[in-house]
Parts: structure tokens; sequence; C-alpha cells
């Protein structure tokens, strides 16, 4: 994403804006995994940032889900269950 993308989605959308490039978040992670190896998986806690579980799926091992909020929207996007890392407190 550069400067170009970025004004014509503030000029699309207005400011403030958030914006995510999953492009980028993908390289991170993969960065990541670089450092820190096959021995220790990634797990990402949606919290409230559900609209990156797209790509978070594919490209990490686990998701945290620590409400039936939680739990929902990623049965609503097709997520599997063995990718789950279910917290009850």
């Amino acid at each position: 994403m550069d400067k170009q993308d970025l004004q014509t989605l503030a000029s699309t959308f207005g400011t403030p804006i958030f914006v995510f490039d999953e492009t980028q978040l993908e390289n991170r992670v993969n960065a990541i995994k670089q450092i820190v190896g096959n021995n220790i998986h990634l797990c990402y806690s949606i919290k409230a940032n559900p609209f990156l579980i797209p790509v978070m799926q594919t490209a990490i091992e686990t998701l945290e889900v620590c409400s039936p909020g939680e739990l929902e929207i990623c049965a609503t996007l097709g997520v599997v269950l063995p990718s789950f890392l279910i917290i009850l407190l």
C-alpha cells in the first residue's frame, strides 16, 4: 500500500481512518516465523479485529477465541474447530 492508495482511501471514506495492509501483515507474520522457527506456533487472538480472521487463518496455526460471540464469528467465516484455542474464564 503506497501513499496514493492511502490518499484514495481517505478521500473515499474520510479521516480519521484505520487501515490494515494484509500483504504487510502476512509479510510480518512470515518474518516472525523465520525468527522463531518451526518449534513455536503462533496464535492470533481475534478480540476487536475479527475482520483479520481470513488473512490470519491462512498465516498462522491457531485462533484464540474467548467468547461465544467470537466463536460464532469464526463459525460464520467457516473457521475449522482444530485451529481454535478456546479460553474459558
